[in-house]
């Protein structure tokens, strides 16, 4: 920890907005989240304010009473670059990755090409725009194989995604993805242990395992359903888990990002990882996983937040000398 800023041991304590809630539909994951955080830095001594962009406008906050933004938004302008890029025009440190970099993150579209072109080993995917004709969207899917999963472009939580393994129940999973993104994401369904990595910039921490019930690691199992669990560190053999950091260390490298990261993945028979997706802004709920990670290296949620503000900090005097 960078001691420099450690509120509440003996250095002056810092006043931080923290940034949650939100319109997206992961508003709710989000409002907890950012509960958290507060609670976390208080117990360090800092001043904080809670900031609800669908309550208040971000634009007419007095940014100059606070010395850090948390972002604690999840989906949405949150995620996708907009707020990011809002409080570097302003001059404010924020939590996280460069607009850009958040941009890129939320679609999975676009992160999958910087993925591929950095070597990653990603599932074989298609791109499906409301303007193609069902019939092609059908052979496009068929050709693609089954079981596949369906899913929002731009969409965390696992919001709307579904697996599909024949095509009577295409149809369905096409309608509720598209609710929430018009462009929808065909991938093919990779068999394997469900993974999580996440990072403190390039440092990775314990990979979490997901044991689950189900195809998919859907937004019940995620928040609702007590019957999933957690293992971390995962039992990996010493192979599987280079392999698995390697992976999230290129996927962060690929995208740009920085400050705290969590990297989906799936682990097939042979030891290979497929890169799912990048999350900029992971959440930090009491049952999230990057949390989790990070109390398996001995490190507490109040010093997770204080690192996150320790490298806001250090980033937003680099961007002011730059």
């Amino acid at each position: 920890m960078n001691q420099a800023y450690a509120g509440g041991h003996g250095h002056q304590p810092l006043r931080i907005a923290v940034l949650l809630g939100g319109n997206s539909a992961e508003r709710e994951v989000s409002r907890e989240s950012g509960q958290c955080v507060a609670e976390a830095l208080r117990s360090l001594g800092h001043s904080v304010v809670l900031l609800d962009p669908a309550e208040c406008a971000l634009r007419s906050f007095p940014w100059s009473e606070v010395d850090v933004a948390f972002i604690a938004l999840h989906g949405g302008s949150g995620e996708d670059g907009t707020v990011q890029a809002l409080l570097a025009r302003l001059g404010v440190p924020y939590t996280g990755s460069s607009p850009e970099a958040c941009r890129m993150a939320l679609s999975k579209r676009l992160s999958k090409e910087r993925f591929r072109a950095a070597g990653l080993v990603c599932p074989p995917c298609i791109v499906l725009t409301p303007d193609l004709p069902r019939r092609d969207v059908e052979r496009a899917v068929q050709m693609l194989g089954y079981p596949v999963v369906i899913k929002p472009d731009r969409q965390g939580s696992s919001v709307g995604v579904s697996v599909v393994h024949e095509p009577a129940d295409l149809e369905p999973a096409l309608t509720a993805a598209a609710r929430f993104d018009p462009v929808v994401i065909a991938e093919r369904y990779i068999a394997g242990r469900e993974l999580t990595v996440a990072l403190l910039g390039l440092r990775t921490l314990p990979p979490v395992e997901i044991l689950y019930y189900g195809d998919c690691f859907s937004y019940h199992a995620k928040y609702h359903d007590s019957d999933t669990q957690y293992e971390v560190p995962a039992n990996l053999s010493p192979r599987a888990v280079e392999r698995v950091r390697d992976a999230a260390r290129r996927a962060v490298l690929a995208l740009g990002c920085s400050g705290l990261t969590r990297v989906d993945l799936r682990l097939d028979d042979e030891d290979q990882p497929w890169l799912l997706e990048l999350n900029a802004v992971p959440g930090l709920t009491a049952h999230s996983l990057a949390p989790l990670a990070a109390r398996a290296a001995g490190m507490s949620m109040a010093e997770l937040c204080q690192w996150m503000v320790c490298d806001a900090l250090c980033r937003g005097r680099v961007r002011r000398a730059a």
